[in-house]
């Protein structure tokens, strides 16, 4: 049960994505019903899918005062909420902002924006963002929130920042995110009451994994107790780009430190990926340049084995809910939104794909209903032979449950219009991506040294044009297809 609607005190906008919790133990009627999640749940398992819950631990809804706090369940105690900063203030003028001279409604706040990348040392008016544009509403309450940095400056940086000058951790662990009431996991009874309730919930409804929302604000203990807890995978929303920082919260062998969570949501990839192939948002030099994901993808894949848990349990992605479209950031170009949808559906991990990208929308949450859920769209017909392909490899398995089963991946040329990688399990595949426009004339990939030999009587095929025979016969390979903005070669006979 969350905050649907504008919050009480007409602060804090408009919620309706289940992030603002008032009673964690209820469903919130505008979403459904307890025996429709129930359904949901038997109909996925039914169809051999697994159900992935998305979940917060980190904190409530917008908490402005004592009697608001008092409504919530069963965190309705100010000692239940942290209070970096209170000093001689009453929890109520802490909750409206007073901590270290605040004049806005924020606490010490851990981001001023959610996923923003704000640099310190930066002007006022001046930005550098990683997603999204500051614009004067934001930089006013910038202006007026305190923090680890000088006043004058955009004070906040991005989780794992550790470069940007006022970064400071504790500030991002225990302090707010924005007016939401940051739970304090320490109190003997938050803490038993989140772990109770992450088993009720996977018993009761079934659950297979959870995805969770702002895992780098949470204490790592505490998520390693949640984790051991529930038992099934967590894939951690963790927004750095700072390869330390990301893996830390899912170690695998190889790491110092002990467990945490078992998976991750792939933003280490995700923020060079999308400008990539599309251009935007903007990311020091990866605007329209594969090679920093080929760099990132073999740092996370081929340079630090056993680095991370479970390298099956990356969900891969290009954009989700808190950015805009993918149709967007690539400027309705057909043929970069395909590359990018094709490398989320074919890197290893688990490929998440936003509601309506099938539908190419531009609009950033567009009601499904509108589009009639069509299947006959160019965007369906793509996922449908994406998911085809995978499981003519047996990349399909990547769920939560197989994920052993899953073929490594390797990047096998990159340039900046050009990604190669492979897929390897018990059949071989080359996937041939670049970020070239629609209108792009023929595409020539050098195919020579990359392609091993096939055994005699076999040959490589174009697995998304009917199993076609290329003539790759001079070490090149030259394709007028935009269609798909790739080309995929499988070992058949």
């Amino acid at each position: 049960m969350q905050f649907y609607g504008p919050d009480p005190d007409g602060q804090s906008g408009f919620g309706n994505y289940g992030y603002w919790a008032k009673d964690i133990y209820k469903i919130d009627p505008n979403f459904g019903t307890e025996q429709e999640l129930k359904a949901l749940s038997d109909e996925l398992h039914r169809r051999d899918m697994v159900f992935v819950y998305d979940i917060v631990l980190n904190h409530v809804g917008p908490v402005h005062n004592e009697k608001t706090l008092a409504t919530f369940h069963p965190f309705d105690k100010p000692e239940y909420i942290n209070q970096l900063g209170r000093g001689n203030l009453t929890f109520n003028q802490y909750a409206q902002g007073k901590a270290f001279g605040g004049e806005s409604f924020w606490p010490p706040a851990q981001v001023p924006r959610a996923n923003a990348w704000i640099r310190d040392a930066l002007p006022l008016g001046v930005s550098s963002v990683r997603r999204g544009v500051i614009g004067p509403v934001e930089e006013k309450l910038l202006k007026r929130r305190p923090g680890p940095a000088p006043l004058g400056s955009l004070p906040f940086c991005n989780v794992g920042d550790m470069v940007c000058e006022g970064y400071d951790e504790p500030t991002t662990v225990v302090g707010w995110f924005y007016d939401l009431g940051d739970l304090n996991q320490s109190h003997p009874f938050v803490r038993s009451e989140l772990l109770k309730w992450g088993k009720y919930m996977k018993n009761k409804y079934h659950i297979d994994g959870f995805r969770l929302d702002t895992a780098p604000y949470v204490p790592k203990d505490f998520l390693s107790e949640f984790q051991a807890t529930v038992g099934i995978p967590i894939l951690g929303e963790v927004t750095a780009t700072n390869w330390t920082f990301f893996k830390s919260y899912a170690p695998g062998e190889a790491a110092e430190e002990g467990p945490v969570l078992k998976g991750l949501l792939n933003f280490y990839l995700q923020n060079m990926a999308t400008p990539g192939f599309c251009g935007k948002p903007f990311w020091p030099g990866a605007d329209l340049n594969l090679l920093k994901l080929g760099e990132a993808m073999r740092t996370q894949f081929e340079e630090n084995p056993g680095a991370l848990n479970d390298l099956n349990l990356l969900g891969n992605f290009v954009d989700n809910h808190d950015m805009q479209r993918l149709a967007l950031y690539c400027g309705g170009d057909m043929a970069r939104m395909r590359n990018a949808i094709t490398w989320t559906m074919m890197t290893q991990g688990i490929p998440i794909i936003f509601y309506g990208t099938e539908h190419f929308f531009n609009l950033t949450h567009p009601p499904m209903w509108n589009a009639g859920f069509s299947t006959s769209t160019a965007g369906y017909a793509l996922l449908q032979s994406l998911n085809n392909v995978r499981k003519a490899l047996k990349l399909h398995t990547a769920n939560m449950k197989l994920s052993s089963l899953v073929g490594f991946v390797s990047v096998e040329a990159v340039e900046a219009h050009q990604l190669v990688i492979s897929r390897h399990s018990d059949r071989q595949a080359f996937i041939f991506l670049n970020n070239y426009e629609e209108h792009h004339g023929p595409v020539e990939y050098e195919v020579g040294e990359i392609l091993p030999e096939t055994p005699e009587g076999w040959v490589w095929a174009d697995a998304f044009h009917g199993y076609s025979v290329p003539d790759i016969s001079d070490g090149a390979w030259t394709t007028f297809s935009r269609i798909l903005g790739l080309q995929i070669g499988v070992l058949g006979s």
